[in-house]
């Protein structure tokens, strides 16, 4: 996989990612869980100096930034969140991973929340079809721009005149060079799960943010590509942030 273009993506949406920074109060620890890179989580201790900033990522892709810690390690990032007074949970474009690639993966998240952070944000891939009705043209296009791709997608979840398969497609075709790992990677899986994930959080905290939305990039790229407007069928991102009551 190559982890550079990957990054590179990620980075785009940089700032959407970091919509907590003016809603959250006197925490004195940052965990960035899913740091990749660690691009993030520099930024993040850009706008949250006084705090410890810590990225988390079980694989190690050489981070060295100044200003900023790094762990691999479950139990170690358990230290540092148990030795914090208002301790802050990122989790930006991970909780898709965690559905695809934990065991128990609702199991490993509800222990992550029972950590007992101040603040839990949540950002990550919701594609939501709110208007079901086929659009050959844009169908024409991607099997005429794309068609390897688009033949490698269809054999896997299926046929593009389901509203679920198209979005999921125009959300990771851009990803040519690392196109085998993001085949693999079922990006539906945050928002089939949602509710699930919000009742593990409202006994312990209070919703302050909570948006589903088209993120501006994302819209951009597929109207250059296609001539198509995404924001038209669906939602693409969601995000949230939550206080401990």
């Amino acid at each position: 996989m190559d982890y550079t273009v990957y990054n590179s993506q990620m980075f785009k949406s940089a700032y959407d990612k970091l919509g907590f920074v003016d809603k959250v109060f006197d925490v004195d620890l940052v965990i960035d869980f899913g740091c990749a890179d660690g691009a993030i989580t520099q930024l993040i201790k850009m706008f949250m100096p006084e705090a410890k900033v810590i990225g988390y990522d079980k694989f190690q892709m050489g981070q060295n930034k100044p200003g900023v810690g790094f762990c691999h390690d479950f139990e170690t990032l358990k230290v540092f969140v148990e030795n914090a007074k208002r301790p802050l949970l990122v989790m930006n474009s991970v909780v898709h991973e965690v559905l695809n690639y934990e065991e128990e993966p609702l199991k490993f998240l509800e222990e992550l929340f029972n950590l007992k952070f101040a603040y839990i944000w949540i950002r990550d891939l919701y594609l939501s079809p709110f208007y079901a009705s086929t659009n050959h043209e844009i169908i024409k296009r991607i099997h005429e721009k794309y068609p390897n791709q688009a033949y490698d997608f269809c054999q896997k979840y299926g046929s593009f005149h389901v509203p679920y398969n198209l979005i999921h497609f125009l959300m990771k075709y851009r990803y040519q060079k690392n196109w085998e790992h993001e085949l693999e990677e079922d990006y539906t899986l945050f928002e089939k799960s949602i509710f699930k994930i919000t009742d593990m959080l409202y006994d312990n905290y209070e919703n302050i943010v909570s948006k589903e939305y088209v993120l501006p990039y994302t819209r951009k790229v597929i109207r250059d590509d296609f001539e198509f407007d995404i924001k038209r069928i669906c939602y693409t991102h969601f995000k949230s942030l939550w206080e401990r009551r």
